[in-house]
Parts: structure tokens; sequence; C-alpha cells
């Protein structure tokens, strides 16, 4: 995704980070100058519908525990 934007990885990352409505800022974790730039050029970074569909896939961490062991259950103590 970042090859075919013409971006750096983190730029992408932070794009996606950003673009998520319950986040308001990030902490950038630069520690070289050239590193700040680089970072700061995710705020002209347009991510399209495909793109976040995409990173929205790859980030799903799934059901967390417990609510997988009740789907798994049936929703009761019992498996079905």
């Amino acid at each position: 995704m970042a090859t075919r934007h013409g971006v750096s990885a983190a730029q992408v990352a932070l794009a996606w980070v950003l673009s998520r409505p319950a986040v308001t800022s990030v902490v950038v974790g630069a520690k070289r100058p050239d590193q700040l730039a680089d970072s700061a050029g995710a705020a002209d970074l347009v991510l399209t519908a495909q793109d976040m569909a995409d990173l929205d896939a790859v980030t799903d961490p799934g059901r967390s525990y417990p609510q997988w062991v009740w789907d798994f259950a049936g929703g009761g103590r019992v498996p079905a």
C-alpha cells in the first residue's frame, strides 16, 4: 500500500490511525529530524475506502475473551 501511494509504511500507519473516529491525535516516536518529517507527511496522505477496508481487515483483533467463549458455547454455559 505504501509503495502504491509512493509513501513510507509509517505514513500509511499514521494516516490510518488519524482516520479513526475516536482518535484526535497521535504521538510520534521520532528520534531524528528525517523521521519527524516523514511522519508529518501522513497528514497529506488520503487513503481510499478500499485502503481503509484492507487495513481494517488486517488489524481486526477478532472476538476478545470472554465474548468468543460465550459465542462458542452458544450463549450458555454448556457448549452447543
